[in-house]
């Protein structure tokens, strides 16, 4: 079964802390991938904005129908 971890939100405080290993998921667990946060934006500087859920979504989205279905 696959696995997709996001990264959190580009403007949240510990972002700059997390990111950075949350890309690697795939070095350490089989069949784990990353939906970056790049481009993204919050409203409070922790949640996504509607417009940066969306993406995010696709970006899930498009790894699992890559992974899953080879498209």
């Amino acid at each position: 079964v696959p696995f997709v971890a996001g990264q959190l939100a580009p403007e949240f405080k510990n972002a700059p802390y997390f990111n950075p290993e949350i890309i690697k998921i795939g070095d350490v667990i089989d069949n784990a991938y990353c939906a970056t946060s790049e481009d993204c934006l919050t409203i409070d500087q922790t949640h996504f904005d509607r417009n940066s859920l969306i993406k995010m979504g696709e970006r899930y989205a498009d790894i699992i129908l890559k992974q899953v279905y080879g498209k």
